[in-house]
């Protein structure tokens, strides 16, 4: 895993704490990342805690990576 890497996942790991303390959680196995907005297709740092995705469906609406 690269420094961004494991930078990325310790971000997760950290919300997850914050989320722990507020009786939340945080569900990696339903959870995505995608970049919207003009830097759409810059190159992003592979995730191996939540996988990056170029449209997903929330509440029935399809979201799709663009501008």
């Amino acid at each position: 895993m690269t420094i961004k890497g494991s930078l990325q996942a310790s971000n997760v790991y950290l919300v997850r704490e914050v989320l722990d303390s507020l009786d939340m959680k945080l569900n990696t196995q339903k959870s995505r990342c995608m970049r919207i907005g003009p830097r759409y297709d810059a190159k992003c740092v592979e995730s191996h805690v939540i996988p990056w995705v170029n449209e997903f469906s929330y509440l029935g609406v399809f979201i799709a990576r663009s501008r």
